[in-house]
């Protein structure tokens, strides 16, 4: 396996050190021999080996998701590009499918989705309540996949600036002073529901291809739902994306929260096996 043309590369707009996001793509790349290593921050940090650099400006919440969207086709001179993030990397490189690109846009099968029955009548379905659907032929189901850990296409990365495709964010259902001060039904701020619910329509008018869940469920998770995942070696399965799982360094994976609270989480404990077998340790956030 030389997977020279695919890039990985972590994105941060903020102030720091970068060492998390940086292991995120050492880690990658290790499972993907031939890959290349690529940082975009504002500022240029020690890099480790291996990684390449390029300066973008500061970015914000909003600001980051209109970066990928429209400008990171400038930074990317291979084929392919995986987005990976501290919370987000290839855990098994043995899952690799050519597969995946043959598709334009790959990421996990993540708990919301739109569903549309035979009257045209549109719902937003978070929790995975989408699931209930499969297979049921009166309804059109449109996923979200996860773009925190993506791959992504050359094309696909050039298609929205290329083709003017907006940026259509819906009116907000809530607003608070912080830390989130607009809130979302369908967190359509974020570029993944974007290019999955809003702009999808016109990425496949000019032949961006997007995966279904079948394939999508092979590529990552975020977290797991007994429809999709039950019966599934998480082995097989590439990366994982969620902001439930930081790298902390190279091998140990910190949760936010208490032991006991991620064990009331269904299938984490199949997932702290899975990185468990691979040599990763764990802090929680009562271990502090």
């Amino acid at each position: 396996m030389n997977l020279n043309h695919v890039t990985i590369v972590h994105i941060d707009g903020r102030d720091g050190d970068y060492k998390n996001g940086q292991q995120a793509i050492l880690n990658s790349m290790k499972q993907l021999p031939g890959s290349k290593g690529l940082l975009l921050t504002p500022f240029k940090p020690a890099l480790l080996e291996g990684i390449q650099y390029q300066e973008i400006p500061k970015l914000g919440y909003h600001e980051y998701s209109l970066f990928v969207v429209y400008a990171l086709h400038q930074f990317i001179d291979t084929e392919f590009v995986i987005i990976v993030q501290e919370d987000g990397w290839v855990i098994n490189g043995t899952a690799w499918k050519d597969e995946f690109t043959a598709h334009d846009y790959v990421g996990a099968p993540i708990h919301l989705a739109r569903v549309t029955n035979e009257k045209n009548e549109s719902n937003i379905f978070q929790g995975f309540g989408w699931t209930q659907f499969i297979g049921d032929e009166r309804y059109k189901i449109e996923n979200v996949f996860n773009g925190g850990f993506s791959l992504r296409s050359k094309k696909f990365l050039e298609a929205p600036a290329r083709f003017k495709i907006p940026y259509m964010i819906p009116a907000p259902v809530g607003f608070s002073k912080f830390p989130k001060v607009f809130s979302w039904e369908d967190e359509g701020n974020q570029e993944d529901v974007q290019i999955c619910l809003y702009m999808k329509q016109q990425l496949e008018s000019i032949g961006i291809k997007f995966p279904n869940v079948d394939v999508a469920k092979y590529f990552s998770f975020e977290h797991l739902t007994p429809s999709i995942h039950d019966g599934l070696d998480l082995n097989d399965v590439l990366g994982h994306h969620a902001s439930l799982r930081s790298l902390k360094n190279e091998k140990e994976i910190h949760y936010p929260i208490s032991f006991r609270e991620v064990n009331r989480i269904h299938g984490e404990d199949r997932v702290i096996d899975l990185f468990s077998s691979k040599g990763y340790s764990f802090s929680f956030a009562s271990d502090k």
